[in-house]
């Protein structure tokens, strides 16, 4: 890449280059990119939080702690 750059300065997108019109489209679409892979970041790991909150193990245990500190007789019956 350095040796074509240096044997052929004038390139032959160099015509293209001038006024930034090949560059724009390029710096657009990255940053379209980057930014649609965070959004799916950020939709994956609050989907997983979601799943995580409503599966049937998660409901399972809060419901059972629930009825185990509901139903547990007050500290002073132990006395």
């Amino acid at each position: 890449m350095m040796t074509y750059c240096q044997q052929c300065p004038e390139s032959p997108m160099a015509e293209q280059d001038k006024g930034g019109s090949r560059r724009a489209p390029l710096f657009i679409y990255s940053v379209s990119f980057l930014s649609t892979l965070f959004h799916f970041y950020l939709l994956g790991s609050v989907s997983i939080y979601c799943a995580s909150f409503s599966s049937a193990a998660f409901h399972t245990f809060y419901h059972s702690f629930i009825v185990f500190y509901t139903r547990r007789p007050p500290s002073s019956r132990w006395h």
